[in-house]
């Protein structure tokens, strides 16, 4: 008898943990990108000139008198409007 003998299996041999594998998730799809950071939407807005949306975010950093979507003039004063259906939209994707 030695020493291995009186040591159960389980204890004897070290435990192999496999990884966890990744959860495949879904692409997300083109139209739920910005079209300025190429990122999902967050907090998605309309440009009130041509009606496209991109992140409140987005719109802010590239505040100017231009429209970072189509370069048409646009008042200041006249903020992009908050795109809320797209927010729900994006808001409820399992990605």
């Amino acid at each position: 008898n030695d020493a291995w003998s009186r040591v159960p299996a389980e204890q004897a041999a070290p435990k192999v943990v496999e990884p966890e594998k990744p959860e495949k998730r879904a692409a997300c799809p083109p139209e739920y990108l910005c079209p300025l950071c190429r990122k999902i939407f967050d907090k998605p807005s309309i440009s009130r000139c041509c009606g496209r949306s991109a992140c409140s975010k987005c719109f802010e950093e590239r505040r100017s008198d231009s429209c970072a979507l189509c370069s048409k003039q646009w008042d200041i004063e006249q903020p992009p409007v908050p795109n809320l259906r797209l927010a729900e939209i994006v808001g409820s994707l399992d990605l």
